[in-house]
Parts: structure tokens; sequence; C-alpha cells
């Protein structure tokens, strides 16, 4: 059978998703092995995942930091104030970068945890404002469960930072590796 240019012409304007699919398929299949490999870490390697998000931290600090200190010195000073608080910014901009590139686990550590406790104050305080502020919700089983689920789980957040911070990181890994999947599969069906 010959090939007709009409009629392939014509599959093609009737199916946009296929064309698609066809035209971004190296790209899907690129997300799908970068997602699947990035899931995996995650999964099975938290403090990897953790120094690897750390370090990406570092390396934009840096250049966040040199960008701006460029930027400052190459324009012309318009008020004294302005010019030395962007430079000291700049400034330290770059320090926090290298100390987060030279113990970025540690580092990172720290500053995860960190988030995590403020993480989980904000449940405690938000579950007992609920019941603080919205009386008829004490009687309503489901939300008495969710306020109590959300304090145990702030209380978790703040006792073991850390921890609860590499669960996420394993939960992560699971998302990726299940959005990495269809997006690989796509991409190569469709090349």
């Amino acid at each position: 059978m010959m090939d007709n240019p009409d009629i392939k012409a014509t599959i093609e304007e009737t199916d946009p998703s296929e064309r698609a699919a066809r035209y971004y398929a190296p790209l899907l299949i690129a997300k799908g092995i970068i997602g699947l490999i990035a899931g995996i870490v995650l999964l099975f390697w938290p403090k990897t995942g953790l120094a690897v998000v750390a370090i990406t931290l570092g390396v934009f600090l840096i250049s966040d930091g040199i960008e701006r200190l460029i930027a400052v010195l190459r324009r012309p000073a318009k008020t004294g104030r302005s010019d030395i608080i962007s430079i000291i910014g700049a400034v330290l901009r770059l320090v926090f970068g290298a100390v987060i590139l030279f113990n970025p686990v540690g580092t990172g550590s720290f500053w995860v945890s960190f988030a995590f406790v403020i993480a989980g104050l904000n449940l405690i305080v938000g579950s007992l404002l609920m019941f603080w502020n919205e009386p008829h919700l004490r009687n309503d089983p489901m939300s008495a469960v969710t306020a109590f689920i959300m304090l145990l789980l702030g209380l978790l957040m703040i006792i073991l930072p850390l921890v609860t911070a590499l669960l996420m990181f394993r939960i992560l890994g699971v998302v990726l590796v299940l959005a990495a999947v269809p997006s690989l599969a796509v991409g190569l069906r469709s090349r």
C-alpha cells in the first residue's frame, strides 16, 4: 500500500494529542527517566536527596549572590544606603551558599528541621484555633479526627523534624516514580 500524504495529513489533523505526543516524545522520555531516578533516590536514599536539595540551594545562592554583586557594582551609585544593603545581601548569599556547599547534609538537615518545626507549630495552632473559633465543628466527627491528626502531625514534626522530613522525601519519591512511569511510557510509545 502506498503512503498517501492526504491520508497522513487527515490522520494528524484528527488526532492532535497523538501529534503532540510524537512531537514531545524525547522530552517525555527525558522527564520520565529523570523523575524515575529522582524518585528511586528519594525513596531508598532520602538523605542523599536532602544533600542534593541542599547542594542545589547552595549553588543557587552563590550564583544569585554573584549576579547581584555584579549588578550592584556595574550600575552607577544612586544612593549609598541601598547600594550598601544590596552588597551586604549579595555577600550574605555568597556566604550562605558556601556554607551549604561545604556541609550540605548538616546544613540541609538544620534548615529542613527548622522548616518542619515551623510547619508543626502551624498545624498545632491551626488545629487548636479550628476548635476555638468554630464551636459547631466540635460535634462533627470528621473535623475532630482531622484536628487530632493535625495536632499529632504537628507534634511529630516538632519532636522529630528530620525523621518526618525523610519520611516526606520517601513519599515524594513514590509520587515521582508514579508520575514518571506514565511520561516514560507515553514517550516511548510515541517515538
